[in-house]
């Protein structure tokens, strides 16, 4: 039997209903019926890749010599 988790602490946060939409789909394409358990998915289970625009625009760079050859 699965134990019964406490949560103690609440987020909340502002969406425009475009994103509402959006997530709400992808929420449905996921098969997760509870919206909380959908977004604690995403939220901990996904992850963000950031890249510093420097280190882009070196490959950038690169990459046009490459092909300029």
């Amino acid at each position: 039997m699965q134990q019964k988790l406490k949560r103690k602490h609440a987020m909340t946060f502002r969406l425009t209903e475009k994103e509402r939409y959006m997530i709400k789909k992808r929420q449905e394409q996921s098969g997760i019926q509870n919206m909380q358990a959908y977004l604690l998915k995403i939220a901990i289970d996904k992850r963000v890749i950031h890249i510093k625009s420097n280190r882009v625009n070196e490959v950038k760079r690169l990459l046009y010599r490459i092909l300029i050859r």
